[in-house]
């Protein structure tokens, strides 16, 4: 609930997680929060997790614009 009374996320940003993972946020509810990478990877995690962590929101910023590719060679 405090995810939804905060409003800190919203579907859409994009977030990087504490270990560097980039993801967008695809849903919010009232338990779990899911992430797609941009690899098409999904991953779940609990609010209280997700509360507890530290989370950059790419959206908030003034480079939201743009974004970043990682390209193997």
């Amino acid at each position: 609930m405090i995810i939804f009374a905060d409003k800190s996320f919203n579907i859409g940003d994009v977030v990087q997680l504490s270990d560097g993972t980039l993801c967008t946020i695809t849903e919010i509810n009232v338990r779990t929060t899911m992430l797609k990478t941009f690899d098409g990877n999904v991953i779940i995690i609990p609010n209280s997790d997700f509360l507890n962590q530290k989370i950059l929101n790419k959206s908030l910023s003034e480079i939201a614009d743009k974004k970043r590719v990682e390209v193997n060679v």
